[in-house]
């Protein structure tokens, strides 16, 4: 299974996990501007995955207030809410 979440994170699994991934890009050698995937955590169900998701998002944004998190939170859950919407259609 793999499910792109967005251009910047996807969800890999099997029979036993899930595991969201990140791409990155190398900054430098010979392989620079190659693209790759890191796991950034495995999980047994989906709710644990995607509240790890939303967690990892807003930790990484540039938010600077109380209202910038809470408005950052209430937006990925959107997003989340809406990838599942989308699923079930």
């Amino acid at each position: 299974m793999q499910i792109e979440l967005n251009e910047n994170y996807r969800i890999i699994g099997g029979r036993k996990q899930y595991i969201l991934q990140e791409k990155s890009t190398v900054l430098e050698g010979d392989n620079k501007g190659n693209e790759y995937w890191t796991n950034e955590g495995y999980f047994k169900t989906l709710e644990a995955l995607f509240t790890y998701y939303i967690d990892l998002r807003v930790r990484c944004s540039n938010t600077t207030t109380l209202k910038g998190l809470v408005r950052s939170v209430k937006e990925l859950k959107k997003e989340v809410h809406e990838l599942l919407e989308e699923a079930r259609a």
